[in-house]
């Protein structure tokens, strides 16, 4: 499986965009595509859109390598909770304290469900931002978010199983060290590994912690089912294609292929446009050659 993110170097969701961006990747050697077209929107795919998609991808001959769902509008900066901000709305939040957004947010990660099932990939990346200053002030408040996290997937639990999906949580560099941990503990007590795994994404881990960059590696590696992987500078999320940075590629395959059961790996990169975009294919589908 050879793969690489949808938007790579086409962000337009545009049917004529699309057919071209499929055509380069799949010549420059790509077998699968990583959907991550509208990931942080709120986007509905119909079912029309989703036969079109097909359409393209079947006339290159590639397959889906996992969906990165979006998580709706959430207000989240610097670890504080904004929902109740007049300056910043949420929309379909899955995490939402008021119901009808949290009930829309649901919603729109089951459309992403839908779409994943109907290309028949079985992961579905999603992030869970938590605002951990508010954490630190309030236990109730503590409490209630997590009473709200836990409602939310258990809901989704039995349409999960029922398409065949696992839900893939990332990593992530704007929540704190201690809160990211803290969301697989939560997560990991009340669901097994057939519904929600990790999604472990190299740049953030890099970021996160540069000493140790694999600590889910060895906490958690039967949790390990996706992988997200490109490179940056240990400070900003550049998604550079890997070795192009500081991330630690050769300590990273040797825990990789310790996992007793191989998670998926896609790259997720930018395009700078520093070079061609043939150019830009040609090293991406090299670089992840020799992972």
């Amino acid at each position: 499986m050879l793969s690489i993110n949808s938007e790579c170097i086409c962000k337009s969701s545009s049917i004529n965009a699309l057919d071209i961006a499929f055509k380069q990747l799949k010549n420059g050697g790509f077998s699968h595509i990583h959907w991550c077209h509208e990931w942080d929107s709120c986007y509905f795919y119909s079912t029309y859109e989703m036969l079109h998609i097909q359409k393209i991808l079947r006339k290159y001959n590639l397959k889906l390598c996992g969906v990165h769902s979006p998580q709706g509008i959430r207000p989240i900066i610097d670890g504080v909770d904004m929902s109740h901000s007049d300056k910043v709305n949420s929309k379909k939040d899955y995490v939402s304290f008021d119901e009808y957004t949290r009930s829309s947010g649901v919603e729109l990660i089951k459309n992403r469900i839908d779409f994943a099932s109907f290309f028949n990939t079985d992961i579905l990346v999603l992030h869970l931002n938590v605002p951990y200053k508010n954490f630190k002030k309030s236990k109730e408040y503590y409490d209630h978010f997590w009473h709200q996290v836990f409602k939310s997937f258990d809901e989704l639990k039995e349409y999960c199983q029922q398409k065949k999906v696992r839900i893939a949580i990332e990593n992530l560099f704007d929540n704190s060290y201690e809160s990211q941990f803290d969301v697989y503990k939560q997560l990991f007590s009340r669901y097994d590994r057939d519904f929600i795994g990790i999604c472990y994404d190299t740049g953030h881990a890099n970021m996160m912690n540069k000493a140790n960059p694999f600590e889910l590696f060895d906490l958690y590696p039967e949790r390990i089912i996706f992988i997200h992987a490109h490179d940056n500078n240990g400070i900003d999320d550049q998604h550079k294609i890997p070795y192009t940075g500081g991330f630690n590629w050769k300590s990273f395959k040797i825990h990789y292929d310790m996992l007793e059961q191989k998670a998926q790996l896609t790259l997720e990169l930018n395009y700078y446009k520093n070079d061609s975009e043939e150019v830009f294919i040609h090293n991406a589908f090299n670089s992840l050659l020799s992972l």
